[in-house]
């Protein structure tokens, strides 16, 4: 009798366990499919002939922005930032890490987009003026993250990345 007690104890803490497990499955899958909502263009950008000691605005070079789409039914508010390439294995063959991630910058770094809409920044790109940057190619990647709302333990990102090909040398630089 008391074998039976205990064996029936044991088989009610196990599907105890079980239960519990599916509903935190449950509740992980539900926030993972509302912070799916999150999307980011351009994936993968080409910067060839980045001149260097002056700003390249991506959108007056190349009618580029960062564009961030909530696809989800409640606003949501993202971080942005410049990191190396590297700290997410996120480096193409043939380039290596951009000295500096903050040569690269935003308009604003953080901001918040209505329910299925999209947001745009505008990013800067500034390499200082070294005749040891020309001729390089070098690689620098973008983290949208989302701002978990109060209660809310995920977060996701987006690592769009942008390749930079600077002047072969000085004397492609354009002359004004």
């Amino acid at each position: 009798m008391v074998g039976s007690i205990g064996m029936s104890r044991g088989g009610y803490c196990l599907k105890g366990v079980f239960c519990g497990g599916v509903l935190i499955l449950l509740t992980l899958l539900s926030s993972l499919s509302y912070a799916a909502g999150l999307r980011v263009s351009p994936s993968d950008i080409t910067l060839k002939n980045v001149p260097l000691g002056v700003v390249y605005d991506f959108e007056k070079e190349r009618s580029v922005f960062l564009k961030i789409y909530n696809d989800c039914d409640e606003t949501g508010t993202y971080d942005i930032s410049s990191i190396k390439s590297s700290e997410i294995n996120n480096v193409p063959d043939g380039y290596g890490d951009i000295p500096d991630q903050k040569w690269l910058y935003f308009e604003k770094e953080r901001i918040e987009i209505g329910p299925h809409s999209v947001g745009k920044v505008k990013m800067y790109l500034k390499i200082p003026h070294d005749e040891g940057y020309y001729e390089k190619d070098w690689v620098v990647s973008v983290r949208v993250k989302t701002t978990p709302k109060a209660g809310g333990g995920i977060s996701l990102a987006c690592h769009p990345r942008i390749r930079i090909e600077t002047l072969k040398s000085k004397d492609m630089e354009l002359k004004p």
